[in-house]
């Protein structure tokens, strides 16, 4: 048998800064549990996990995360539980804006 695909998957790299999440979701989720999170979804930590960062490889199975940073942080989100994240009311300034 064989295979005839036209070119080989590479996955696509995805560096996560872990402060850019907590910042986003408005509460701090310790990196090593961001970490865990990822991996469970079967995404592969390729660069060393510090402190700050991790870069993730997208899966061939799983391209929904090729979209970028968005996807996996709604995914912490989601896996941390998102009745512990505090809602933000957004603000709006009252009366018309001038064009």
């Amino acid at each position: 048998m064989v295979d005839a695909y036209p070119r080989t998957y590479q996955p696509k790299a995805i560096t996560l800064r872990f402060a850019k999440s907590d910042a986003l979701l408005g509460v701090s989720i310790p990196a090593a549990q961001q970490a865990d999170y990822l991996r469970r979804l079967g995404l592969e930590i390729t660069e060393p996990n510090t402190e700050s960062t991790c870069t993730v490889a997208v899966p061939s199975f799983s391209r929904r995360f090729e979209s970028g940073k968005s996807i996996l942080i709604e995914e912490i989100a989601r896996l941390y539980g998102v009745d512990q994240i505090p809602s933000a009311r957004a603000e709006r300034s009252a009366g018309r804006q001038p064009l």
